[in-house]
Parts: structure tokens; C-alpha cells; sequence
């Protein structure tokens, strides 16, 4: 039969068989790649270059495919920018000194997708002022804020502490004593802990704080020795919990974690990695600034969670520590973004056992109660 065919026709069959064997492997491998983005032609081009090199490849005028956040970075660096930091979902950039930002996402399981920088952003990060108060960078040179005037008088709390040079108490480590001031390393729990101190000089009456329970006041320096009164607020703890309409895994169904109470049954994982019942042994209900921003984690699988910056994972790391493409409970981090809260109080609980874990919107978290 074939042998009956023009010569002209079995050659456009066979193209066209090619065209579409190929067409039906292209979209079998990325397809579902292809569904999370608007731009489907663009992408369709862009990802036979991204899979054959090492480099960021443009899409459009606001969009770039890569494999790597290190290949996007060095795109950017080309075209002059200055690789700042990456906060959550945002990677900021300067350029002929101001300041840019780019958003970035795990696109499918082997690529990413970031936005060109734009212009006019600043960093989220923030200063701890002497008061405890903090504040963030803002205006044109995302300058940090004033900090509040400290005007103290210092009045006993729990008491005088003398602090030599190298020793530590609580948010404090004293490095430095010179006559009329001492310089240190102060180490926040809010708004975001679990970091590494950041640079402080303290003269006196000003004061280092971990964000919300303590504070210390320098009232005086003698020759090797730096004296502080040292304040505890137990009326303030740190917010460094849950959203209230976080779900937590129970034997009898999802329970708000607002609903939660001593005595309840709540799944947690014991020492060798099982799953098992036990109850609640402890809740808190931590009140929260209207200023109060939360981390929205969103997983690769799905699962999501709002929680404060410096809530532990069950390995020891915080919420805050983690980037785009890290390993949280089995699945990878797709966006990691600082978002307002809304709400007047985060929540947590403890259950009962060896590790204090249990399970928030399904992601096995650790406990700030333990």
C-alpha cells in the first residue's frame, strides 16, 4: 500500500509523525511545568536552553528560567547588580546604590522561576533599638528607622548583674569594657531568633533586650567590670508561635490549635520515629504587636503553614532560617514570604512524650514549649 503513495506524500507523513512523537515527548516531560506559568511559549523555549546549560535564561521582559538561585545571581551580577540576601521568596540586589528586589520559586522539581529586580525595595530585616522596640529600613537608601529616645531610670528588677569581658547573660555577651562604654554581641528572640548576634555598644542607661522578656540596663562601668540591672517581663513573651487557625493532628480529627487544651489526645513522635498517641501537656496563648509579621511556608506537596520567624523545626533550625529548595518534613520549601498577622494572639502546644513534635497543617513541627 505505502509502496502506492506519492514519494512527496510519504515524506509529509513521516514529518509529520516525527513532529508529533516529539511534540508528545516534550509535553509527557514538562507539561505540568508548563501549567504553573502564563507565559507557556515562552517557557516552552526557555527550558531546552535551561536543561542544556548552566546559565538563567530570560523568558520575557520580568521573567527568568533557571536551575539554580547561584545561576540567576550570576545573570544579574552581568548586567551589574550586587547580590544583597535572600529573606523568604525575595532576593534583593543594589545597583548604582539603590536598591532592587526579585522574587523567586521553585518551578517543577528541577527548575526556578524569577522575576528581573525591581526597583525601590528594601530589605526586611531589623534593628533592635535600646528600648526593645525594633524597627525596619525604609525611605529611598533603605536607611533603618529612628529608634525611640531612651531616656531611662533604671529600677531593680531581679537584681544587679557584673559581666567581665567574654561572659554572656541572656540576650548579652560583653566582647569589649572601655571606660565609658562596652561593645558586645546582642542575640534577639523577636523578631526573628535563633540567629547570630548582631554588633552592640552600650554606655549608660542604655539597654540590650532579646525583643520581649528581658532587658538589661547598663548603670555602670568599674575598671574590668560592667554592671546591668537585669528586667524580666513575663507579661510579654516572645510571639514565636502559631496562627490560630493552624490545624494540629489528632487521634479524633484536626483540632485548631486555639482550641487545643491540656489533657487532649494529640499524635506526636516518640524517640525511635514512631507516630503514637499521647495528650497535651502544655498550651500558650502569647499575645502579638499589630505589627507582628508571620512566615508562610508552602511545601512542594502542598502543605502550607503560617508560622512566627523563630519557631523551631523538629532538626534544630528555625522557621526563619529557611530558603527556597531547603528539606522541611520530607518535602522541599517552594516559598518561604513574611506576610502581616492579623490576629491579637499565636498559639502553641507541648504533648506529652520524648520529643515534644507534633503536627501542624500537617508538617511535623517542634514545640517552643519544651
Amino acid at each position: 500500500m505505502i509502496m502506492n503513495y506519492p514519494k512527496h506524500k510519504i515524506i509529509l507523513i513521516v514529518i509529520f509523525g516525527a513532529v508529533a512523537l516529539l511534540g508528545f515527548i516534550y509535553f509527557a516531560v514538562f507539561g505540568r511545568a508548563l501549567g504553573q506559568q502564563e507565559n507557556h511559549i515562552g517557557i516552552a523555549l526557555a527550558l531546552p536552553k535551561v536543561i542544556l546549560s548552566s546559565e538563567a535564561v530570560r523568558v520575557d521582559d520580568e521573567t527568568y528560567l533557571t536551575k539554580s538561585r547561584t545561576s540567576f545571581v550570576e545573570a544579574m551580577e552581568q548586567q551589574g547588580f550586587t547580590y544583597v540576601e535572600q529573606m523568604g521568596a525575595g532576593h534583593f540586589f543594589r545597583k548604582d546604590g539603590k536598591n532592587y528586589a526579585s522574587i523567586g520559586r521553585m518551578y517543577s522539581s528541577y527548575f526556578m522561576v524569577f522575576t528581573h529586580p525591581t526597583l525601590g525595595a528594601c530589605t526586611e530585616e531589623a534593628k533592635l533599638c535600646p528600648d526593645g522596640s525594633a524597627v525596619g529600613r525604609t525611605g529611598p537608601n533603605c536607611e533603618f528607622a529612628s529608634c525611640p529616645e531612651v531616656n531611662p531610670i533604671p529600677t531593680p528588677g531581679e537584681g544587679e548583674v557584673s559581666l567581665r569581658e567574654g561572659q554572656r547573660e541572656g540576650p548579652l555577651l560583653v566582647e569589649k569594657i572601655y571606660p565609658d562604654y562596652i561593645t558586645g554581641l546582642n542575640f534577639p528572640e523577636y523578631p526573628v531568633g535563633g540567629g547570630p548576634g548582631y554588633p552592640i555598644t552600650l554606655r549608660v542607661g542604655e539597654i540590650a533586650s532579646n525583643g520581649c522578656t528581658i532587658q538589661l540596663t547598663l548603670t555602670r562601668i568599674e575598671g574590668a567590670t560592667a554592671t546591668f540591672i537585669k528586667n524580666t517581663y513575663l507579661n510579654r513573651p516572645c510571639p514565636i508561635c502559631l496562627a490560630g487557625n493552624t490545624v494540629i493532628d489528632t487521634p479524633s480529627g484536626a483540632i485548631a490549635v486555639q482550641d487545643m487544651r491540656k489533657g487532649v489526645a494529640v499524635w506526636t513522635m516518640n524517640g525511635v520515629g514512631e507516630r503514637v498517641s499521647t495528650v497535651v501537656s502544655e498550651t500558650s496563648k502569647t499575645p502579638v504587636p499589630t505589627t507582628h509579621q508571620v512566615i508562610h511556608i508552602v511545601l512542594e506537596d502542598g502543605r502550607e503553614l503560617f508560622v512566627s520567624p523563630g519557631h523551631p523545626t523538629v532538626d534544630g533550625r528555625t522557621i526563619g532560617e529557611l530558603s527556597i529548595g531547603d528539606a522541611l518534613d520530607g518535602s522541599k520549601v517552594v516559598s518561604a514570604a513574611l506576610v502581616s498577622y492579623r490576629e491579637g494572639y499565636t498559639y502553641d502546644i507541648l504533648p506529652s512524650g520524648e520529643t515534644g513534635f507534633y503536627w501542624a497543617n500537617g508538617i511535623l513541627m517542634a514545640s517552643t514549649l519544651r
